[in-house]
């Protein structure tokens, strides 16, 4: 299953103070993570995707994903162990003058369950009970 998340990174963003979302997964296995980056960025863009504080792409700490009007597939191999398993997406932009919105795709394979049984997992668990 795919889950599309956005990260919108405001102008002139400190490296020091990055724009942090968490996002949810569900349990099962990251198999791939695509990141888009719309044309204007220019490479001043820079962006990572964190388990906790564990850095998982790039998976070199200390790098950062960067581009211009370019979509990067990462295979992966990594486990979602909790029912619903938060990553933190995390983006930084000195000394630009716009916002940017950079686009990640996560394709987990669900632990045990369908498809289905993943997202009316999640939705129970996401949604406040009585809405």
């Amino acid at each position: 299953m795919r889950f599309v998340y956005d990260l919108t990174v405001p102008a002139d963003t400190a490296a020091k103070d990055p724009e942090m979302v968490n996002i949810s997964l569900v349990r099962g296995t990251l198999t791939n993570v695509g990141i888009w980056f719309r044309a204007g960025p220019h490479n001043q863009v820079s962006v990572v995707v964190l388990d906790k504080i564990l850095q998982i792409v790039p998976s070199a700490v200390g790098t950062a994903m960067t581009g211009n009007d370019v979509h990067y597939k990462v295979p992966m191999d990594y486990e979602l162990d909790n029912i619903i398993h938060e990553l933190t997406l995390s983006g930084w932009s000195p000394d630009t003058g716009y916002e940017h919105k950079v686009t990640f795709f996560f394709d987990v394979t669900p632990l045990d369950l369908s498809e289905k049984e993943a997202i009316q997992e999640l939705l129970t668990l996401l949604v406040p009970k009585g809405r």
